[in-house]
């Protein structure tokens, strides 16, 4: 799990987010990845994957998530109890 996009309203999540810090994309990262798509045709459509990844955030924005307990224990199709 890992949120490696720029921030300017949260600039600490991928500072803490990311796999590493120099694996973070910029604004201009992405306005690039964006024109280069859009030049081919192709939509960008970002995935903020709720809540998979929601954990990589409370790295960098603790406030951001609610501390869970220990998982108690999981059925058969792997639902959390």
């Amino acid at each position: 799990q890992a949120f490696p996009f720029g921030s300017e309203a949260l600039p600490e999540l991928p500072s803490s987010g990311a796999f590493h810090p120099s694996l973070v994309y910029s604004h201009d990262d992405v306005r690039a990845v964006v024109e280069a798509a859009r030049m081919r045709g192709v939509r960008v459509v970002p995935e903020l994957d709720m809540p998979g990844h929601a954990s990589s955030w409370g790295l960098g924005q603790p406030e951001l998530v609610v501390k869970c307990p220990k998982r108690v224990a999981a059925d058969g199709l792997g639902v959390e109890h």
